[in-house]
C-alpha cells in the first residue's frame, strides 16, 4: 500500500504573519591607472605580446592591466588590446569593470569616425573561476 497522507481542517482558520529575507551582497569600487608613456615605443612587439601593470589587490583578489599594443591576436587591421587579468583570489570572484583609454590630456578617448582610428570603451560583468582561468 502506497503511503498517503491526509490533511484536516478545522473551523478556525490561523493566518500566518508574512516573513521576509534579504540578501545584501559587498561592493567595493576601486580606481587603477596604468599610464603608458611614450607609448609609440611599443609599437612593433608583435601580436600576443603585453605589458603589464603593476599588481593590484582590489576586493580580496590581485589584478593586473594587459596592454597588448599590436594585439591580443592577430586581426585584420592594427588593434590594440586592454584586459583586466585576474592572478590571485577567491574562486567565484564577481566583478563588474570599466576599461576605459585616455588621451595625452587624460581625457576619455571617444570613438573616431572616417581616417581616425576606432577606440572602444570596454565593460562588463565576469565571473573568475579561479587565478589564470
Amino acid at each position: 500500500m502506497a503511503n498517503s497522507a491526509s490533511f484536516c481542517s478545522s473551523p478556525d482558520n490561523e493566518i500566518l504573519p508574512p516573513t521576509s529575507s534579504r540578501c545584501q551582497t559587498q561592493t567595493i569600487t576601486a580606481t587603477h591607472n596604468f599610464k603608458v608613456t611614450n607609448f609609440s615605443r611599443l609599437d612593433g612587439m608583435g601580436v600576443g605580446n603585453f605589458v603589464s601593470s603593476s599588481t593590484f589587490r582590489v576586493g580580496g583578489g590581485d589584478w593586473s592591466i594587459h596592454l597588448y599594443p599590436d594585439g591580443w591576436k592577430k586581426t585584420v587591421g592594427k588593434a590594440v588590446s586592454l584586459f583586466l587579468a585576474f592572478l590571485d583570489g577567491p574562486p567565484g570572484t564577481r566583478i563588474k569593470y570599466k576599461l576605459s583609454f585616455l588621451d595625452c590630456e587624460d581625457r576619455v578617448e571617444e570613438e573616431k569616425t572616417g581616417k581616425r582610428r576606432t577606440i572602444r570603451v570596454k565593460c562588463g560583468t565576469h565571473t573568475f573561476g579561479s587565478a589564470g582561468a
